[in-house]
């Protein structure tokens, strides 16, 4: 995903309430990125003018083959992906681990649109030389 593209689908959903994922608990979710490492994830609440939530899952792919048989690739691939929640960190967001699942998560709330300058950093690792 190109960088244009994040911000006008930020753009889209901290606008309209249209075209949500889901809705628990009056809350509304969009998937912004979906890779087999990371996927990003916008929520917010449906009352007006309520902050966006910024949710940054990192995980082994579920996908096996794409981790069995080159362990460094693998190992290499895994630590770019701990500095890339490392700079998030470093630029403000929470991070946690779900232990049971596996995943390591990033998130920081927005009240106005985020800076490119976020934008940059929310470029997976892996598509990172591809699209700045």
């Amino acid at each position: 995903m190109k960088i244009n593209e994040m911000i006008e689908r930020f753009r889209n959903f901290s606008s309209s309430f249209s075209s949500f994922s889901f809705c628990e608990e009056n809350r509304i979710s969009f998937s912004l990125y979906e890779g087999s490492w990371v996927r990003i994830i916008l929520s917010r609440c449906l009352a007006d003018n309520s902050p966006i939530l910024v949710e940054v899952e990192v995980a082994l792919p579920t996908d096996t083959q794409s981790t069995v048989g080159d362990t460094e690739q693998t190992l290499t691939t895994m630590i770019d992906h701990l500095n890339y929640l490392l700079q998030l960190y470093r630029n403000g967001f929470t991070l946690e681990v779900l232990v049971n699942e596996g995943i390591w998560m990033g998130t920081l709330e927005f009240h106005v649109e985020p800076s490119i300058e976020i934008f940059k950093l929310l470029i997976p690792p892996v598509d990172r030389i591809l699209y700045l």
